[in-house]
């Protein structure tokens, strides 16, 4: 499957539960547009693993870049705040 569109950064493919990716800055309401931003982003790689933080401060292996795990964060958000679209 693949994703097309441009993403709005609503931020909810960055979250799993209480717990964010640890390069996700939030500088709105995370799921409404322009809500978050990647610190990383400029420098992330095919392949590149993703860790994730949890209130409490664990640190956590989440996904990696382009990866089927990722997509599949990606496609439950679209239509709840994610703009890109399915391409099967």
């Amino acid at each position: 499957m693949k994703l097309v569109g441009d993403c709005n950064r609503c931020g909810l493919c960055c979250t799993v539960g209480n717990g964010q990716c640890v390069h996700l800055e939030v500088t709105g309401k995370v799921g409404e547009p322009q809500a978050t931003r990647c610190l990383a982003y400029a420098t992330r790689y095919d392949g590149m693993p993703i860790f994730g933080r949890t209130p409490n401060g664990l640190v956590r292996g989440w996904c990696r870049k382009d990866s089927p795990a990722e997509t599949a964060v990606i496609v439950q958000w679209i239509g709840k705040g994610c703009s890109l679209k399915r391409k099967d």
